[in-house]
């Protein structure tokens, strides 16, 4: 019997000490702060802390990303070919885009190998470009994480480090107004300048 316990014991601490630990940060990051009402903008969905061109490297992903559907449209997405190249005739990578409401679900699954992938990425690279576009004021609009699912090359599922994004809509007739408000101050000083 102590010889059954102390067999779980050592498998279990083996078990422990192979569990992949991964410190990689996923991250949203919006080309801007602010857009005005029919605006577009993008927003990338980047990994970073991997490997430099070596183990842990990257072989799938599912990122369901939320966003507020009243304010915000979706648009479009490229993807990123750090995973595959979309431009490669042989194919080397799987990608799927779902769309429901409120959620855009982005997959993408290798075909290379542990080898090629550890050679292929750096550490920090985009996995992807969303294209949303401005539709309805709010204060502010925020872009984050629903479910998600990593893989390295070796087919070990990790939980990166979330960081999520927001934009300003600003209303297109405050722009509006505080552009011609501008103009009109220009054309004052220009004529107090010449009298």
């Amino acid at each position: 019997m102590n010889k059954l316990i102390a067999n779980l014991v050592s498998i279990s601490i083996v078990s422990l000490l192979s569990w992949p630990v991964n410190s990689a940060i996923l991250s949203l990051e919006s080309s801007t702060a602010s857009v005005a009402i029919g605006q577009t903008f993008n927003v990338d969905l980047k990994i970073s802390d991997l490997g430099n061109r070596s183990a842990p490297s990257l072989a799938s992903f599912l990122a369901e990303i939320v966003y507020q559907e009243e304010s915000i449209s979706f648009e479009s997405v490229r993807y990123g070919n750090l995973l595959g190249s979309p431009s490669d005739p042989v194919e080397t990578d799987i990608v799927t885009t779902t769309l429901g409401s409120n959620t855009v679900s982005l997959d993408e699954a290798s075909f290379l190998t542990t080898i090629e992938l550890d050679a292929l990425q750096p550490a920090d690279f985009t996995l992807a470009t969303l294209m949303f576009k401005a539709i309805s004021v709010e204060s502010s609009s925020s872009i984050s994480f629903g479910n998600i699912d990593f893989s390295d090359a070796e087919a070990n599922s990790f939980i990166p480090t979330l960081e999520t994004t927001s934009v300003a809509i600003i209303p297109l007739p405050g722009a509006l107004v505080l552009l011609l408000s501008a103009f009109c101050g220009l054309i004052a000083l220009g004529r107090n300048k010449t009298h």
